[in-house]
């Protein structure tokens, strides 16, 4: 299969050089779902930092084509159910609707009360980067009104909360920072 091309950040479309023979992706609905199974198992990383320099939660996030996945993040392992919608004037959205968790804590150091399950989710934007080696978790945006009475999102950097990245199989994240 050839390799998925990607690039969509904060509603742009990142050029990538071409390469001969190399199709450009460009993010879609199908195609972010394609990804996510054709990946498998992605890193994800919280953008807010510790003390020591490195994201304060990294967790392993699988997507299965048949709308299963599995959330390992510290000893909890939390089995969710995933789909993605289009949202006028938003984008794509990805749902991770909680099923079920195991016991202990998780990446954070909090135990997890599994009563609390299952669990609802809201929606994510997916901005992928990096020719759909990892992409950027952030919420919706906030609504703006131009003066001509049309509306438009904007995302800020605070609005992007992580990212997954693809999982190598020496642990070692793709894009991941020492």
């Amino acid at each position: 299969m050839r390799p998925l091309l990607t690039g969509l950040l904060a509603g742009g479309l990142l050029c990538a050089p071409a390469t001969a023979g190399a199709q450009e992706w460009a993010q879609s609905y199908d195609a972010m779902q394609a990804r996510l199974v054709e990946v498998g198992t992605w890193e994800f990383q919280a953008t807010r930092r510790g003390p020591d320099g490195q994201p304060e939660c990294i967790e392993r996030w699988t997507f299965n084509a048949d709308g299963s996945g599995l959330i390992v993040s510290g000893e909890q392992h939390v089995t969710f159910r995933w789909h993605t919608s289009r949202h006028e004037g938003i984008g794509q959205l990805l749902f991770m609707p909680r099923v079920s968790s195991t016991e202990g804590p998780d990446c954070m150091g909090r135990e997890v009360d599994t009563s609390d399950y299952p669990r609802t989710s809201w929606g994510y934007q997916l901005l992928f980067y990096d020719d759909g080696m990892g992409a950027l978790i952030c919420v919706e945006g906030q609504e703006f009104t131009r003066p001509d009475g049309s509306r438009f999102r904007r995302l800020e950097p605070e609005d992007c909360w992580g990212r997954i990245v693809l999982v190598v199989p020496d642990r070692q994240a793709v894009g991941e920072q020492d």
